[in-house]
């Protein structure tokens, strides 16, 4: 079981109120509204961490980027 933390909290607030995909670039940029100082390595990692305990998903759009989106 993984901690809590105002990171991650942050980043899954920012795919559900997304309301669709998100690229990580676009995940980076909206939690930076919240965590000025997020960076792109933090990320990635808890949106690594919520994949793996199935709070989002990876979504596949041909032609485009892989993007992420809450699936609770």
């Amino acid at each position: 079981m993984s901690r809590e933390t105002q990171q991650r909290n942050a980043i899954y607030k920012v795919l559900t109120d997304a309301g669709r995909p998100l690229s990580v670039d676009e995940v980076l940029k909206l939690a930076q509204n919240q965590l000025a100082r997020l960076g792109i390595a933090t990320v990635y990692r808890n949106l690594k961490t919520l994949q793996l305990q199935g709070q989002i998903a990876q979504v596949d759009l041909p032609g485009q980027p892989a993007a992420l989106g809450d699936i609770s």
